[in-house]
């Protein structure tokens, strides 16, 4: 396993006899979490991998007033974000943006498991 937290699943009844996990992932990809990562410790605890989806989607911020509104509206995203210590990244991301835009790139994925 990664050098992560393990992956915590739990049960929501989706049909008669079947569930599918609800993952919750703690820093996610701060700790190196991958989908095959998630994909290893669902498997190792049972569940069988019924679809995987992974998604790298482009975002463009015209100011940092927009990167930091991203940030507030997803907090489970950025759980560990230290203001103070940002502070310095945001002041230089701020400059860049007074000239073009702040590219960035969402990285998402989906695991839909059955037991």
């Amino acid at each position: 396993m990664a050098n992560c937290s393990p992956l915590r699943t739990a049960q929501q009844p989706q049909a008669a006899n079947s569930y599918t996990p609800t993952v919750e992932f703690d820093r996610l990809m701060a700790e190196g979490l991958s989908v095959d990562v998630a994909v290893g410790q669902l498997e190792a605890a049972g569940w069988v991998i019924d679809e995987v989806r992974e998604d790298h989607t482009p975002m463009r911020f015209s100011d940092i007033a927009a990167l930091i509104s991203y940030v507030r509206t997803a907090p489970w995203a950025f759980e560990d974000l230290d203001w103070h210590s940002a502070k310095p990244a945001l002041q230089r991301l701020h400059a860049q943006s007074l000239s073009r835009p702040i590219d960035a790139v969402s990285h998402s994925f989906l695991v839909l498991a059955t037991r």
